[in-house]
């Protein structure tokens, strides 16, 4: 096995560190590299200094060079992240779920790692997906549940920094790499943008910011929603399907087939209009987190 050394990134390796995790060009994280004998790079890994996912941990990244795998150098690389977070937070976490039955996943059960919950993946044609919702929100108007005031609006006619803050609250992210990831989305085009602004909307309340369903194209002649969000005094039955409806509408429109979604394995309200619309399950992915020692430890 080749031998290598994993150390506390210096100033010089950041930018070989930020080629392989570009995520983490940020002054809050913390890096790490690995290296053969010979000083050349096997590795990166590293973590964010801030409060990720409920309960709070930090979000890690890995990322091992292509011939450099499976002789340990990965496993070296999160011990080191977990020793450097001991005692701060309660848990360690993958970035995103893992596909359950890949690689990415054994390698985090490998590590230590436990499954914290399960996402499930769906896939369904946009007219099908459109139909029942729109039931639902005719239902709802008739019945006088939805506010006069209530508008459904794309991207580009609504508060970005205001959307970004509420998305980076729900998610526990930070506001600001929202907030320009949403810039960025304005003038990127909609195929290679990681928020599509075309399809995208935004639920606005007599000209206040009440909720807003960002999504992406995913290069299939479909649409992803990336994630749905409702400000907490509009959390009622008509805020979500409002939102939805405006999103589909705008994805049939725009000449989307089909629209891809994901929720977790608890949540009821989205399963059953998966099973409502037809959606199929394409396939389900795992969040693994490790539980880091605690002060009283």
């Amino acid at each position: 096995m080749t031998s290598f050394t994993v150390a506390r990134a210096e100033e010089a390796a950041l930018p070989a560190c930020f080629a392989l995790l570009p995520m983490l060009a940020a002054p809050e994280a913390i890096l790490f590299t690995a290296r053969d004998a010979d000083g050349a790079l096997a590795g990166a890994g590293g973590v964010l200094w801030q409060s990720w996912n409920d309960p709070a941990g930090f979000p890690a990244w890995v990322h091992v060079l292509p011939d450099r795998r499976r002789q340990g150098v990965g496993k070296a690389l999160i011990q080191a992240l977990i020793s450097a977070t001991q005692g701060e937070l309660p848990f360690v976490w993958a970035v995103q779920p893992l596909p359950e039955d890949g690689e990415a996943a054994a390698f985090a059960r490998a590590c230590g790692f436990t499954a914290e919950h399960r996402q499930l993946f769906f896939e369904t044609d946009a007219r099908n997906f459109l139909g029942p919702i729109a039931e639902t929100v005719d239902r709802l108007r008739k019945r006088g549940r939805i506010p006069d005031g209530a508008r459904v609006v794309p991207l580009e006619a609504a508060p970005i920094d205001e959307i970004g803050l509420l998305v980076a609250r729900e998610f526990r992210s930070g506001p600001l790499r929202v907030a320009e990831m949403l810039h960025r989305a304005m003038i990127a085009d909609p195929e290679e943008a990681p928020i599509d602004r075309l399809g995208s909307r935004v639920l606005m309340v007599d000209g206040a910011l009440a909720g807003a369903l960002l999504s992406r194209r995913t290069g299939n002649g479909a649409a992803h929603i990336v994630c749905n969000v409702v400000a907490p005094d509009w959390r009622r039955n008509w805020s979500n399907a409002l939102l939805l409806e405006g999103f589909c509408r705008a994805t049939v429109d725009a000449g989307c087939t089909g629209i891809g979604f994901d929720c977790r394995d608890d949540v009821r309200d989205t399963i059953g209009l998966a099973a409502r619309s037809g959606a199929d399950h394409v396939r389900t992915e795992t969040l693994f987190r490790y539980a880091l020692a605690s002060f009283a430890d």
